[in-house]
C-alpha cells in the first residue's frame, strides 16, 4: 500500500543529493513524497557550499500533522538542520513523530534536529562525525557506521551512505512502524523484564564479582520488528565504575543476555574487558521465560 512521506527541511541550506535521492527512492517505490518547510515558496538546495536547484514547498511545518504521514525524512546539509533546530514548530513536529513510533530517517547533519527534539537519549545513532559529541552529550550512543537502525530511527553519516540510507528507509516503510509506540510497549516490556531478571543471578555469578556489590542505576527499552533490547546498567559500588548488562531477543533466535564492563564512569553498552579484568559473558534465557508469547 502506498505511504505518504514527509520530507522536512529549512527553506535554505539543504544538501541537494540528500533530499533528491531519498525522494526518488520513495516515489519510485510507489509512495507519495511531500515537501515541508517553515515557510511557503521554495527550498533552496545546495551542492555543499554552492547553490543548486530549488524545490517547491507543499506544506508549511506549522500546518503539518503527524497523523497525516507514515514516515519522516530529514535530509542534511550544515545550514539546514541548524536553522530547523531554532524553529519551535519544526522541533515539535520531529519530537511528536519520533514518539509516534513511525519511521524517522535522518542523514548527515540532520541528527542535530533529533538532538534538539531530545529523542536520542538511549538510542544508537550515527551522523556526520562532527555531531558525535552533541549526540553523546544528549545521551545517544554514536557509532561510525553507514547505516544505523534503532527502533524507529534510521540514520546515516554522509552522502556516500545514501544507497544504504535509502534501502533502510524503504525497509522501514515496508514494515510500517519500525518500533512499537512507547504507549503500547508496557505489556511487552514487563514480560521481557521478568525474563531478564530470571537470568540475572546466573549472569552475575558468572563474573568474578559478588552480585551484592551491584546496584541498578539505569534501564532502557528498545524494540523493532526484528529485535527487542533491554539495556540495564549496574554500578559496582566497590569499583565506582559501571557495568553494562544487555538483554537482547532477536527473532527467531533465543533471548541472550551479556555483560561487559564500561571503560568510563558513564553507562555504556560496550566496554573494554581489560579495564576491570571482567570477561564478556553470555547466558541464554530459560525457555520457560516465554516473554514474547
Amino acid at each position: 500500500m502506498p505511504k505518504k512521506i514527509a520530507f522536512l527541511t529549512a527553506n535554505e541550506g539543504v544538501e541537494q543529493v540528500e533530499l533528491t535521492e531519498p525522494w526518488k527512492a520513495v516515489t519510485e517505490a510507489g509512495h507519495e513524497a511531500v515537501m515541508i518547510a517553515p515557510e511557503s515558496g521554495t527550498v533552496q538546495m545546495f551542492n555543499h557550499l554552492d547553490k543548486a536547484d530549488t524545490k517547491q514547498v507543499d506544506q508549511e511545518v506549522g500546518d503539518a500533522r503527524v497523523g497525516d504521514y507514515d514516515a519522516l525524512v530529514l535530509p542534511g546539509g550544515v545550514a539546514n538542520p541548524d536553522a530547523l533546530r531554532q524553529d519551535q514548530q519544526a522541533v515539535a513536529f520531529v519530537k511528536e513523530f519520533v514518539a509516534s513510533g513511525k519511521p524517522v530517517a535522518a542523514i548527515c547533519h540532520a541528527p542535530w534536529l533529533l538532538v534538539e527534539a531530545d529523542v536520542v537519549s538511549g538510542r544508537q545513532v550515527t551522523s556526520w562525525p562532527s555531531l558525535r559529541t552533541d549526540i553523546r552529550n544528549a545521551g545517544g550512543d554514536w557509532v561510525d557506521e553507514p547505516l544505523v537502525q534503532d527502533g524507529n530511527l534510521t540514520t546515516s553519516r554522509k552522502p556516500d551512505d545514501l544507497p544504504q540510507f535509502c534501502s533502510g528507509l524503504l525497509e522501514s516503510l515496508q514494515h510500517g512502524s519500525a518500533s512499537t509506540p512507547m504507549a503500547a510497549t508496557g505489556v511487552l516490556k514487563r514480560k521481557f523484564w521478568r525474563a531478564c531478571l530470571t537470568a540475572l543471578p546466573d549472569l552475575l555469578r558468572a563474573t568474578p564479582l559478588n552480585s551484592s556489590s551491584f546496584t541498578w542505576v539505569f534501564a532502557g527499552f528498545f524494540s523493532s520488528t526484528r529485535y527487542v533490547t533491554m539495556r540495564a546498567f549496574v554500578l559496582g559500588r566497590r569499583m565506582n565504575r559501571p557495568l553494562s548488562i544487555v538483554f537482547t531477543y532477536r527473532k527467531p533466535s533465543a533471548p541472550v543476555a551479556s555483560i561487559c564492563p564500561s571503560p568510563t564512569g558513564a553507562p555504556s553498552a560496550a566496554g573494554s574487558s581489560a579495564t576491570l579484568a571482567l570477561p564478556a559473558t553470555k547466558i541464554t534465557l530459560p525457555a520457560s521465560a516465554a516473554w514474547a508469547s
